[in-house]
């Protein structure tokens, strides 16, 4: 069977004639081709010098000699008469520049009208021609007859100073809803924006099979494919392994590369396969796709959940698995419905621990405990691929056709949690970038900390995918890396698993991992090592046919990942006859239904975590508002923002009354509705406190804010005048470190956090605690009752706001459609917070004492709950992980029964809420003499939390115990039960304290 293959595959290729080396054209008197864009130009003695000069240069399409000077072109289009010149072409790289095209969106919440329509990908470059070659090749690779391109900017950093961001579209024909108009609304160097798509004709050297010949192929799953129905991958009576490889057996060397390419693979119309999208945003709803709405209903939308950060502070499994569940219904709604070029396997959920405070993208992910952040992902991945209700406690099936909803890609695999750091906070030396960072992982770290969540996700939920890091581990790029293949392999795993940020290319590029001298030895480590079947990048669908003929990648390499990456499309049920589909009917009832909407608020409700709460100023009392003379006052740079809620990899929200606002609140519009739901017409007024650099963006958030005095004493003025004081702070700020004077664009490495952002600081920025402070020492001087709200994802070390303020409710990023109405809820006791911190809340100095490079857990002064801190010397944390409070209080009783730990939790308050239990292993004080490491203070082993206690009454919690949650990690990677007794250790984040001892041997 193999040599067979290896024949089919390898006449496919060797039947074509190579590829002659690109040459000159004739050269053409009186004209230059391609003017306007100009790649580069120097002196050159002749016309073929000139020539000879940019076939050298790969991204040259064309050339002109004009007065002993030679320009170079990124396209063959237009042209322009000039008497002396002499221009010429490159075949091979005649990009015709078709023209200038409207991208456009018709009205609020419909969807865009672009000249083509399938998203190809996103990425930044240093030059526009760079980008337009890179979108040609990448269209042309995957068998499309155009590419469009457009572009914004793009946040500044110190390597990439003038990089911008682009936008690549294929497509076989123009929209001919998409307009054209003159070329000077597209920039001059080819490349569209503000509104405007550049479109080029590519169609003179296609590269791969043609995805375009014959039309488009209609809607629907393979094996409803005309061309397909005669295949054996379309008999469903054989068994599904037999199905994958009678597929894999019909791909042609040529097909291959592409086919394995994020994130769009092409269509094979011979063989009657649609194109396949791989890497749906999804970490939170689905994001970042062609169509998150209903084109006749604008205002219904993919759901937009608070951020995994929020879901993991509510403790809740149910909560957990319901975000996951509803994304996997309406990624599958969407596809039934054909209204999004995006696909069904998802790039979420993040699950890298918060190892540090500091890092842009811990708002993704869940927690700084591996259990948390495990437990999250397997509920996640249950309720995604197998649409499992909280109730249903069976174990993920066995393969089967069409088992999968949707697909989870748990990432990033491993030791990331870095995205662009300097150490003396400028940027300009000394810097980390998770492209070329090296985390240096121990053992014990791997076996204790990095390792857990994806094992916990794939063994206990099945996740089916799996995405590697951008950086190295231990010196080994981790998409090439066998230390983290046989962990995966360890766990069971048998799906497929990508790469991130082209990080094949980049193991060949000498400015980032510089690992491999070329891009066919890079596709050798990758396949080989790393076992990556999907290339986020162009390296396979460029270079996979070359690495195959020179003898480097053998044909079991390639098979393999061809058949993991059909396997899972096999899975969603992509290649069974519409009668099969098990997903089938899903449609718009399955999209932001009365269900959703319900957990959306739920999620919001309990993410929200309560950490001060002084003379009991929460929750604010309605009663005292029946006479509406002072007003409440809610001030804050950004407090008026919807969007500022969602946190990133939110979906875009429709324009309505002029906001990006999806017709959903901010805070004081939410404050507003609560109150006059509750009989009370009193003022609501906001008050920015600062100014912005850029006011009145659609968003409302405060881009770039600033110290303005007038503006403050005015906030403060208000603040005085009102009947309470709500103060909204988040991490948006001046660059750097709020300094006057220039700013470089929006990057901030004091405050701003996201991707490719990480803070300097676990500080608030400077205009944001000047004002809160300002604030503060006004309202407490007058005794008016003042609330400070922080919306943030990385912890804040707030030392000085924590002193002065009353209450401080952590809403983190609690969603834009219902995080502002849960916000006002709690703070005028319609609900009652009951969210638990996911990690530890440090001191500031914490920063000076922590390098943020270090991937150690245990080295002083040690990071998070378990190792922190390694002495007695250390100043105290601000809040403890599994911290929250309540409107009410509880009382803890537990018993030991052989192994099962029982609580009773008690509301001895006044007012119905719900309490997250907690139950942690305490070590021994000398385990490390059996471990050979440091031992952790306390590890939690489980958790379980009770819902809507009424006041006065009880519930019950019991945990079962066993060996394998005592066991130790050891310094050599491996795990130890120690032989003694074992002390566990009930708690609900404060307050008392149970310790109990376990006999594990009996």
């Amino acid at each position: 069977m193999e040599g067979i293959v290896c024949a089919v595959i390898l006449h496919v290729v060797t039947s074509s004639p190579s590829p002659s080396p690109p040459s000159c054209s004739s050269p053409v008197h009186g004209v230059i081709i391609g003017f306007g864009n100009n790649l580069r130009n120097a002196n050159a003695p002749s016309i073929d010098a000139c020539c000879d000069a940019c076939v050298k240069q790969k991204d040259c399409a064309s050339w002109t000699y004009h007065n002993g000077m030679c320009y170079q072109h990124g396209a063959v289009t237009p042209t322009t008469k000039v008497a002396a010149a002499v221009s010429g072409i490159v075949p091979g790289r005649d990009k015709v520049l078709i023209g200038c095209f409207k991208d456009f969106v018709p009205a609020p919440g419909v969807p865009p009208v672009r000249a083509l329509i399938h998203f190809n990908s996103s990425f930044s470059s240093a030059t526009d021609s760079e980008a337009v070659q890179q979108c040609v090749d990448s269209c042309n690779i995957t068998g499309y007859l155009k590419a469009g391109l457009t572009t914004s900017e793009l946040s500044r950093n110190s390597i990439e100073k003038d990089d911008r961001k682009y936008w690549c579209y294929c497509g076989c024909q123009l929209n001919t809803n998409s307009p054209q108009v003159p070329f000077d609304n597209c920039s001059r160097s080819g490349v569209g924006a503000n509104g405007f798509m550049s479109v080029y004709d590519v169609s003179m050297t296609p590269k791969s099979t043609p995805t375009c010949p014959g039309g488009a192929l209609p809607p629907g799953p393979a094996c409803s494919q005309k061309a397909a129905q005669n295949f054996s991958f379309c008999n469903t009576s054989l068994s599904l392994d037999a199905r994958i490889n009678d597929l894999v057996n019909r791909i042609t060397l040529q097909e291959a590369g592409p086919l394995l390419t994020a994130r769009q693979s092409p269509a094979i119309p011979r063989l009657g396969i649609p194109p396949f999208y791989w890497g749906t945003n999804a970490i939170h709803g689905i994001a970042r796709v062609t169509h998150t709405c209903l084109p006749n209903d604008p205002l219904t939308c993919a759901t937009s959940f608070p951020q995994s950060l929020n879901i993991g502070c509510t403790f809740n499994r149910s909560i957990a698995r319901g975000v996951g569940r509803t994304i996997g219904r309406e990624m599958r709604a969407f596809a039934n419905l054909n209204l999004s070029a995006d696909g069904l396997t998802s790039w979420s959920p993040t699950i890298n621990i918060i190892r540090d405070p500091r890092w842009g993208r811990n708002q993704e992910t869940v927690s700084e405990d591996p259990l948390v952040a495990g437990t999250y992902a397997m509920e996640f991945s249950l309720g995604m691929q197998y649409n499992r209700s909280a109730s249903d406690a069976t174990p993920p099936p066995r393969a089967t056709s069409g088992e999968f909803m949707a697909v989870a890609t748990l990432k990033h695999f491993t030791g990331y949690s870095l995205e662009q750091w300097s150490r003396d906070g400028n940027w300009t030396e000394n810097q980390y970038d998770r492209t070329t960072f090296d985390a240096n992982i121990s053992l014990l770290d791997m076996e204790s900390t990095y390792s857990q969540p994806f094992k916990k996700a794939i063994m206990g939920g099945g996740a089916a995918g799996v995405m590697y890091a951008c950086n190295k581990v231990n010196g080994v790029p981790s998409v090439a890396n066998p230390t983290l293949r046989k962990l995966l392999d360890s766990f069971s795993f048998d799906g497929y698993r990508t790469t991130d940020g082209d990080g094949i290319n980049g193991m060949n590029d000498p400015g980032r991992q510089n690992y491999t001298s070329n891009q066919e030895d890079s596709i050798l480590v990758a396949l080989r090592d790393g076992e990556s079947d999907i290339d986020d990048g162009g390296t396979y669908a460029e270079y996979m046919a070359n690495a195959v003929l020179e003898n480097k990648v053998n044909m079991t390499l390639l098979r393999r990942a061809l058949y993991n990456t059909f396997r899972i499309r096999f899975r969603l049920g992509l290649f069974d006859p519409p009668s099969q589909q098990k997903w089938g009917t899903f449609d718009e009832r399955a999209i932001h239904n009365e269900e959703a909407q319900t957990l959306n608020k739920d999620a919001s409700r309990q993410s929200l975590v309560l950490l001060q709460n002084n003379k009991s100023t929460l929750p604010l009392p309605i009663s005292t508002l029946q006479s509406p003379s002072k007003p409440i006052v809610i001030i804050g740079g950004s407090a008026n923002s919807t969007v500022l809620l969602g946190g990133s990899y939110a979906r875009t929200f429709s324009v309505v009354d002029g906001y990006t606002t999806g017709g959903f609140p901010a805070i004081p519009q939410a404050v507003k509705q609560v109150l006059h739901d509750n009989g009370n017409k009193r003022d609501v007024e906001w008050y920015p406190g600062m100014a912005c650099l850029e006011p009145g963006r659609s968003s409302q958030i405060c881009s770039k804010p600033r110290k303005n005095v007038t503006l403050l004493n005015e906030a403060v003025n208000a603040a005085l005048e009102a009947h309470q004081v709500i103060i909204v702070v988040n991490l948006q700020s001046l660059s750097p470190c709020d300094a006057e004077g220039p700013v470089d664009g929006e990057f901030n490495p004091c405050g701003y956090e996201a991707e490719q952002h990480d803070r300097y600081s676990t500080a608030l920025p400077r205009v944001q605690e000047s004002l809160a402070l300002a604030v503060l020492n006004a309202t407490n001087n007058a005794n008016i009752p003042t609330v400070v709200v922080l919306v943030h994802g990385g912890a804040l070390s707030i030392e000085t706001i924590k002193d002065k303020a009353d209450a401080i409710l952590d809403a983190h990023y609690p969603g834009v459609e219902t995080g502002a109405m849960a916000i006002a809820e709690t703070l005028y006791g319609m609900n009652n917070p009951s969210g638990k911190l996911t990690y530890t809340v440090f001191p500031t100095i914490f920063t000076n004492l922590s390098d943020f490079a270090s991937m150690d857990m245990t080295t002083s002064p040690g990071r998070g709950y378990r190792y922190y801190p390694t002495s007695s010397n250390l100043p105290p944390v601000l809040w403890p992980f599994g911290w929250g409070l309540s409107y009410t209080n509880f009382s803890l009783s537990c018993s030991l029964t052989q192994m099962t730990v029982s609580c009773t939790v008690k509301n001895v308050g006044s007012r119905q809420g719900s309490e997250v239990v907690q139950l942690y292993h305490i070590p021994p004080a000398n385990a490390s003499h059996y471990t050979g490491a440091v031992s952790p203070h306390r590890i939690l082993i489980d958790f379980q939390r009770v819902d809507s206690v009424e006041a006065g009454q009880t519930s019950k919690v019991n945990f079962l115990v066993t060996e394998e949650q005592f066991k130790l990690a050891t310094s050599s990677g491996g795990r130890v039960l120690l032989p003694m007794p074992q002390t566990v250790s009930v708690s609900r984040g404060h307050g008392e304290e149970i310790q109990l001892t376990v006999d594990v041997s009996k």
